[in-house]
This record gives C-alpha cells, structure tokens and sequence, in this order.
C-alpha cells in the first residue's frame, strides 16, 4: 500500500502538464509529456518486475483465469493475442503498464477466483489502450490522476475497469466456479 500511495503522489507531482483533464478525451495538446511522465513513473515498476526470478511461474493458473473468461463469454479470445500476462511483486493486485502488459502480484494464485476478477479488471485496461491508443489512455489515466481521483471507482478509467471486474464476479457466482486453485 505505502509503494501504491507512493507512486500515486509521484505520479500526480510529476503531472504538473499543461493538459486539462477532459483535454485527453479529444485532442490531447502534449500526449508526448502524458506518456513520458507515466512511462517514468511505471519504469521503476517495470525493472522490479524484469529482474523477478518467479515471473513466469504458475502459467497453469494464468491460462485458467484466461480461459474462464473466455468459456463464459466476458471476453474474447482475441483480447488475449499479443498481451503478455506476467507474476509480479506488485503493491496493488495487479497492472497494465503498456499496451500488451499484464502485471499480476503472485499473491493471487492462491485464489482462482480473485485471480480471474483481477485479470478481466486489467484486461479491460488492455481494451483501453486498443480504443484509445497508448498515448490516449497514458494522458487520461495521467489526467485522472492529476486531478486527484485516485486509483478507485472516482477515476473513469479505473470505474470502467472496476465495472467489468463487478460483471466477472457475478457471472463467476452464477457459475459457481472454483474459488480456490489447486
């Protein structure tokens, strides 16, 4: 919590730009500075999780999750092609720091379930970067951030992404899928 709080207040130091927020619905006018300053922000993260030896570990839970949300239909399985979905000690659950990156903390492969809820909530921040374009979505998230709507239900990209976890975890219920992972 306190690295998240950490980079939270980083991110939002940093974000002193030029840019008003709904300014990265439309035509952002320095998308350039929104994705340098997040790209700085995310990188210390990003070299945590190159240098984690257990990045690759437990695949078999990672291909579960992906696949339960695709047999119940949440997602295709096109949404999956090109993304690279890796362990990582993270602060939070889990993280989208580039377009076709999925960070998961491996405190989640004791729970399928919370596993699967997590990947559909960063898969749909992967849906975001395709709508609206790296640099789109660095400059809303980085544009969120700024105006101190935090890393909840507040920020707009962050509520669609809670939203759709929300949708997983009935259609999960619904389901009665296993909670536990083996």
């Amino acid at each position: 919590m306190r690295v998240a709080l950490a980079w939270l207040v980083a991110l939002h130091m940093t974000l002193a730009l030029p840019v008003a927020a709904d300014e990265c619905n439309g035509d952002c006018t320095d998308r350039r500075a929104c994705r340098e300053t997040f790209d700085a922000t995310v990188a210390p993260v990003l070299a945590r999780c190159g240098s984690y030896s257990g990045r690759g570990e437990r695949q078999d839970l990672l291909r579960q999750a992906r696949d339960t949300l695709i047999a119940t239909g949440l997602l295709p399985a096109s949404a999956f092609q090109g993304v690279t979905i890796q362990w990582c000690p993270l602060t939070g659950s889990g993280m989208v720091p580039d377009p076709d990156l999925v960070l998961l903390n491996p405190g989640l492969q004791s729970n399928l379930f919370t596993l699967t809820s997590i990947l559909g909530h960063e898969m749909k921040h992967v849906e975001q970067y395709r709508r609206w374009g790296a640099d789109g979505f660095k400059c809303r998230y980085s544009a969120e951030i700024r105006t101190f709507k935090g890393l909840g239900r507040g920020n707009s990209v962050e509520r669609e992404a809670y939203d759709f976890q929300d949708r997983v975890e009935a259609t999960l219920k619904n389901a009665s899928s296993p909670r536990q992972a083996p």
